[in-house]
């Protein structure tokens, strides 16, 4: 299956990456259809991937090189200063039980909380290099991250003015990501 993929490239960048501060790196999967093709890192070491991705970004690069971002997030701490700074005691415990399906998404959707997640600029900049060493490391084509930041600047657009509040925008990171895949 599509899922089955998935985490045997997630085993795989997995063993390239840092060490998880946590103690483990785990995967999960949730259909989160109005987020659609998305992955974003928990406290913890939990990398949530929706479906939509698994389905939209079939290529192993391609999602080599995402895992290998969101991992970067988890070791690098991102996502717990992100959480201390933004993250709500509901979501919090919804995290906690397990249940980041359909009250996280409607959660998410709420206001700007989907924005209070996202990585600060340097951040995701640092996720970036991380990721890309890692996924050339794990024998994938760190390049290949740079085709997900294009098809997202095709199909959606920059993302608005809250993405590129906090993102660098796709088309910098494009050039940034092949730059840095090419000293690989």
């Amino acid at each position: 299956s599509d899922q089955d993929r998935v985490r045997e490239i997630f085993e795989d960048i997995q063993a390239h990456a840092p060490d998880a501060p946590y103690g483990t790196y785990t995967l999960q999967f949730r259909k989160a259809d109005k987020i659609g093709p998305n992955a974003f890192a928990l406290p913890g070491g939990t990398v949530v991937v929706t479906d939509a991705l698994v389905h939209d970004f079939g290529d192993p690069d391609v999602i080599a090189g995402i895992l290998g971002h969101e991992l970067a997030h988890v070791s690098e701490r991102h996502s717990l200063r992100q959480l201390y700074r933004s993250l709500s005691v509901y979501v919090l415990v919804a995290v906690m039980a397990g249940d980041v399906g359909p009250i996280l998404e409607d959660v998410l959707l709420e206001g700007s909380a989907l924005a209070s997640l996202a990585y600060s600029r340097d951040h995701e900049a640092s996720a970036d290099i991380i990721g890309i060493k890692t996924s050339h490391a794990a024998g994938y084509d760190a390049a290949a991250l740079a085709t997900f930041f294009e098809t997202l600047s095709e199909d959606y657009g920059e993302g608005g003015t809250e993405w590129m509040s906090t993102h660098p925008s796709n088309a910098a990171r494009i050039e940034t990501i092949k730059k840095l895949a090419a000293e690989q």
